[in-house]
């Protein structure tokens, strides 16, 4: 995120007239004078004032253009933001939804793969059972052979 602008500052030099305070009573204007006849310094004050007031409202009418101006950027880099946003949202959604598609594949396929193995252990299981069971057959008629050959050699 960029640093925000820098602040201006706008410092008013006003110059101030050399007055003097006559009479000040509670509830009551304030009366100058200035050196010289009273009617054409009030008017140079009038003017002096009208010229700094211009000029203040020029600055302040300088600021709230910025401060628009600004403010329209601002308001284009959020409407930006919000749609990389919503896209990232999106792309996040469909990422979920691919992996839980993914999963659920997983779980069936180690489903039948346990299944599979239950069937081949079982299997394995019967073998063994079955090759053991012949093992004992076979060892029985070796030794009804034998025992049968040894009556034939005593009877001969």
């Amino acid at each position: 995120m960029p640093p925000p602008p820098a602040r201006k500052e706008i410092v008013l030099a006003l110059r101030t007239p050399s007055v003097v305070p006559v009479g000040q009573r509670k509830g009551r204007k304030r009366k100058f004078t200035k050196g010289g006849d009273g009617e054409s310094s009030q008017q140079g004050d009038s003017s002096i004032a009208s010229g700094l007031r211009g000029k203040f409202m020029s600055l302040i009418d300088g600021m709230i253009s910025e401060c628009g101006s600004e403010t329209i950027r601002l308001t284009g880099e959020l409407l930006e933001l919000q749609g990389r946003w919503s896209e990232t949202e999106a792309m996040l959604t469909a990422v979920k939804d691919s992996h839980s598609v993914k999963v659920l594949k997983l779980e069936v396929a180690i489903g039948e793969l346990e299944r599979d193995l239950g069937k081949t252990a079982s299997s394995l299981l019967k073998e063994k059972k079955a090759r053991k069971a012949k093992s004992s057959e076979v060892r029985r008629l070796q030794r009804q052979i034998e025992g049968d050959a040894g009556l034939a050699s005593r009877r001969i």
